[in-house]
């Protein structure tokens, strides 16, 4: 994976065990240092298979990819608990 990010959400990257290795230097866009940066098929895999949502992310991945009707309650709760983690994570 190949990204542009600020520099402070790669750190958030890194301290929830996303690996990613800065590639040049930054330059600073709009008041904020921004970061071309990488990650492996390797770190990405192992960052989803340490996560508790990952089996859960597949379920909802496949059942899009299956063209399955999600209601709009399923949806809002999937992305409502991802939310309230990240929120954990950086409190």
């Amino acid at each position: 994976m190949l990204a542009e990010c600020d520099r402070k959400f790669v750190r958030v990257l890194n301290l929830i065990g996303l690996r990613t290795e800065q590639l040049a230097q930054g330059i600073d866009c709009l008041g904020s240092e921004t970061l071309p940066v990488y990650s492996t098929q390797e770190w990405l895999a192992s960052f989803l298979n340490k996560s508790a949502y990952f089996k859960d992310a597949i379920n909802f991945y496949n059942k899009i990819e299956s063209k399955e009707k999600l209601s709009e309650h399923y949806v809002q709760e999937h992305y409502m608990q991802d939310f309230k983690l990240a929120i954990n994570l950086t409190c």
